[in-house]
């Protein structure tokens, strides 16, 4: 006698989950007092850049005689805080190769980025900008302000930091009235 279709069906279904199982063991089985399953999870890097302080947008000061006779002003960068769950590296250089300018009814003498040098700040971290000596780096071309192992070692743990320090170079010859401004770039990598 052929059995119905509605015992049928059940039956074959049953018998084809039975050979799955039985050729595929569940991982999570186990037998005894103790069982191990393995987990496993992807990390990405994370990489997380901040400028802090009341320098996002730095004003650089407004050069006097005795600015253009000694070659520049100096001013306060940001603070520069990375958070990094593995090898970071900054770096900085002028959004473009030249200052936008407006001024009075004059040419724009087309200021080079590379007339705005920087150096990190001297000292514990993240430094301070009083004691600089040198302004080795310039907008003009990326230079790194800091890189590390990893940022925040630890919860709790201070993260890697750095002021940056601005001289902005002035000629009289070259440094008509009027307004300049520079965008910078502060970029956070890998190695």
């Amino acid at each position: 006698m052929i059995p119905d279709r509605r015992t049928l069906i059940p039956l074959i279904l049953g018998a084809i989950l039975c050979g799955a199982l039985a050729r595929n063991p569940l991982a999570a089985q186990c037998s005894g007092s103790m069982c191990t399953v393995t987990i496993s999870m992807p990390v990405t890097s994370v990489l997380v850049i901040n400028l802090s302080g009341s320098n996002t947008n730095t004003a650089l000061g407004t050069p006097a005689e005795a600015d253009f006779l000694a070659g520049g002003l100096v001013a306060d960068g940001p603070t520069v805080t990375i958070m990094a769950n593995g090898p970071y590296s900054v770096g900085v250089k002028g959004h473009t190769s030249t200052f936008a300018y407006s001024g009075p009814a004059l040419t724009n003498p087309n200021k080079l980025a590379s007339d705005l040098t920087w150096a990190p700040g001297t000292g514990a971290a993240p430094g301070t900008c009083a004691a600089v000596p040198t302004y080795g780096n310039n907008m003009g071309s990326s230079s790194k302000l800091m890189s590390g192992s990893v940022g925040a070692p630890a919860i709790s743990a201070s993260a890697p930091s750095q002021q940056i320090c601005y001289r902005t170079l002035w000629t009289f010859a070259s440094s008509p009235p009027g307004t300049y401004m520079l965008m910078v770039d502060f970029t956070l990598s890998e190695p």
